[in-house]
């Protein structure tokens, strides 16, 4: 919906894509009481789709928190931790997004410093909550571990998960230092809010695999010995597939919707 100036202007001069674009503008006129509708209704779309994001994300969560039959999953903060890592992993992703898209399109003036900088903002305050959550997961559920959940514990603090563990943390860590003294400094490095937001990738996907498989290998409330998991070439290969999926459906995309705005509503007025 809120692509549909976009299309409209498309759909004058496109030549295959002119049904498809046609379909998309939905009869758009670029009137002015017809942009003020699209404003409303991109602002209560936007305010929805947070909603749903973080409905998708606590129940995730609750997925793992109220599984009683399996150490290490137990615990209240499931759920905000989880919209709280959604939600700075979605500000990174969209981070190494605009450096690629400025790249690729030489859009300077439209991803200049000031979108660099709000989204930093974003990501570092989001990341030091993710932090925050870590540590009461790990004064709470890891010093205070029931005796069928200690294993799980310290498999992840010093076995053999605790090489992961500390990385991620660490990770999470070096992009906050990296966000936090821009925000200090006031100036925002698009190569330095880069490597933080890969930074923080990296630490959410490892947190999601210690989330998931050190209580199925190691906790345990029957009396069964230690699992061990090391992913297959299989495994490697469908994530990679659905990775370049996604990467190459986006890049379809591009090729017959602008994925940044032609002109401002102000500009298309005049």
């Amino acid at each position: 919906l809120d692509g549909r100036p976009d299309a409209a202007r498309l759909a004058a001069s496109a030549g295959r894509w002119r049904p498809l674009l046609r379909l998309l503008a939905a009869g758009y006129s670029d009137s002015e009481p017809e942009r003020q509708r699209r404003r409303q209704t991109s602002t209560v779309l936007g305010v929805g789709l947070l909603v749903v994001g973080v409905i998708a994300a606590s129940t995730s969560g609750f997925v793992f928190g109220i599984q009683q039959g399996r150490p290490g999953w137990v615990s209240a903060v499931q759920a905000p931790a989880s919209v709280t890592f959604a939600l700075a992993t979605g500000a990174a992703s969209a981070i190494v997004l605009a450096v690629v898209l400025k790249a690729a399109l030489n859009e300077q003036q439209r991803f200049d410093q000031r979108l660099f900088s709000w989204l930093s903002n974003i990501m570092t305050a989001v990341a030091l909550v993710a932090a925050y959550f870590v540590l009461v997961e790990v004064i709470t559920a890891g010093y205070e571990a029931r005796r069928d959940a200690t294993p799980v514990w310290d498999a992840v603090f010093t076995g053999r998960y605790a090489p992961l563990f500390w990385l991620s943390n660490g990770l999470l860590i070096m992009g906050l230092l990296i966000g936090g003294t821009q925000l200090i400094r006031r100036t925002w490095s698009p190569l330095w809010t880069t490597l933080a937001a890969v930074a923080v990738l990296a630490a959410a996907l490892l947190k999601r695999y210690l989330l998931v498989v050190p209580p199925l290998t190691e906790g345990r409330l029957l009396h069964y010995s230690a699992g061990s998991y090391s992913p297959t070439w299989v495994e490697y290969l469908v994530v990679l597939g659905l990775v370049a999926l996604g990467i190459g459906f986006f890049m379809v995309v591009m090729k017959i919707f602008p994925v940044v705005q032609i002109s401002s509503d102000k500009e298309a007025a005049r």
